[in-house]
């Protein structure tokens, strides 16, 4: 039976975003009732009292992360400090100087004015859920992230001013990043190799790599690849819950690293298993979830071409893990997970790509192998990759699980063995999950 293209319309998710065409009055000094101003070069906007400020001047490290309420002002650091892991967008606003660093959307943009300021408003990267703008005359680029409603966002661009005061002050008094969603690192491990030469990883196979929510520079990587013991590292290309902002992530950034050695797990991150608690899930309705996979993978084609990845490239769907719920058994959402990835495989094969699926051995693993040997090959994942945290790198032997040795055996099989920590490796130090790499294993 032969397929045709799906074309996924707004009702199962694409984001349709209000834009006002008259501001609201301008801010004023102090802020209405709730609300604080920050100002930012010429700009001047209003943002609830309780969100602190951070100047990434001040201090690059922090991390500039959409699933917290925050501002960020200036540019991201090359090398932030982020937890390993971060899904999810809430509301939060990123304020940077249009001075050429950014290279502006090329996409086409909407303007509207907001209080005598034109304001060109950009479809967002990767299916981001932001309002990305440029305003004109203040100088300033801004990222209005949101999480289910865009009305705050719309809020804080209708505030959109003028401002001729002094930038707005950090507020945080040195914290050097958000609060973490996870609990603080277990260890950090300093290691240095002797006579500076690259150590292999412990136990010397497989192969290991690494997964961060930031790419790290391509300093780092250089740094990394000569003294640490990884040779494969996972990236978030983009998706509706991307939680980090990716300063580092551009087609040459790519090509510096790759040309280093190091091989790329490409991972997306969007809508998450149906009764969950993200702002954007998947259906129970079996249709309605390979619909939304075919969606899913509509939307990483264009940002894995402009990576720079090429035809039978593996891209990986982040799903993070789930439980039953009252509202939804574990049946129905496994059945939903089942028929996400029958679609996200089906269309990914269609371009060409290989689809692989990142989920918990307990959860998202266990549901794809209970329909391995009934599944239709182009629907079929090419690939899993196994979030069990049991400190070792192991690819087989998963007992007592549904998935067994015979599944997915050939090259196919990453395994997340350990979670978010420190590492410190040629003085430099990222906060990252361990994975045993069975894809680039020769």
């Amino acid at each position: 039976m032969k397929f045709r293209m799906l074309v996924v319309a707004a009702s199962l998710g694409v984001i349709a975003l209000s834009v006002p065409t008259v501001a609201s009055s301008a801010p004023n000094a102090g802020g209405s009732s709730g609300q604080q101003t920050v100002r930012y070069h010429g700009l001047a906007l209003q943002v609830p009292a309780d969100w602190p400020v951070y100047d990434l001047q001040r201090d690059p490290t922090v991390c500039v992360r959409f699933d917290v309420h925050a501002v960020y002002l200036g540019h991201p650091g090359a090398d932030m400090d982020c937890p390993a892991a971060l899904v999810g967008r809430t509301d939060a606003v990123l304020l940077e100087a249009d001075d050429g660093t950014v290279a502006p959307s090329t996409a086409p943009a909407t303007s509207v004015n907001a209080n005598g300021l034109t304001v060109e408003l950009s479809p967002p990267p990767g299916q981001a859920r932001e309002l990305d703008a440029r305003v004109r005359g203040a100088g300033v680029l801004a990222t209005l992230s949101f999480g289910p409603s865009d009305a705050t966002a719309q809020t804080v661009l209708a505030s959109f001013a003028p401002s001729s005061g002094p930038d707005t002050s950090a507020s945080t008094g040195g914290v050097v990043h958000p609060n973490r969603k996870r609990p603080p690192p277990s260890t950090t491990t300093t290691t240095s190799p002797p006579g500076g030469t690259k150590p292999p990883p412990n136990p010397p196979t497989p192969p290991q790599g690494f997964d961060a929510c930031t790419a790290p520079s391509a300093t780092t990587m250089q740094t990394w690849w000569n003294q640490s013991p990884y040779t494969s590292i996972a990236i978030y290309v983009g998706g509706a819950l991307r939680a980090c902002s990716q300063p580092n992530l551009t087609a040459a950034w790519k090509t510096t690293v790759s040309a280093m050695g190091w091989h790329f797990f490409p991972l997306w991150v969007g809508p998450q298993a149906p009764c969950t608690g993200y702002s954007q899930t998947i259906t129970t309705d079996p249709f309605g979830a390979f619909l939304a996979g075919v969606q899913q993978a509509q939307f990483a084609k264009p940002a894995l071409q402009g990576l720079g990845f090429g035809l039978f490239a593996t891209i990986w769907y982040d799903m993070e893990a789930y439980f039953p719920t009252g509202s939804c058994s574990s049946a129905a959402q496994a059945a939903g997970v089942q028929n996400f990835a029958g679609g996200w495989a089906w269309q990914l094969h269609q371009y060409g790509y290989g689809a692989g699926l990142y989920s918990s051995l307990c959860c998202g693993i266990n549901d794809l192998a209970k329909v391995y040997y009934t599944t239709a090959g182009s629907n079929l994942v090419n690939s899993v990759w196994i979030a069990a945290w049991n400190n070792t790198p192991n690819l087989f032997g998963f007992t007592g699980t549904v998935l067994t040795d015979q599944m997915w055996p050939d090259h196919q099989r990453v395994h997340q063995f350990r979670g978010g920590h420190d590492e410190t490796w040629g003085g430099v130090t990222i906060n990252l999950d361990n994975d045993a790499d069975g894809v680039y294993w020769p």
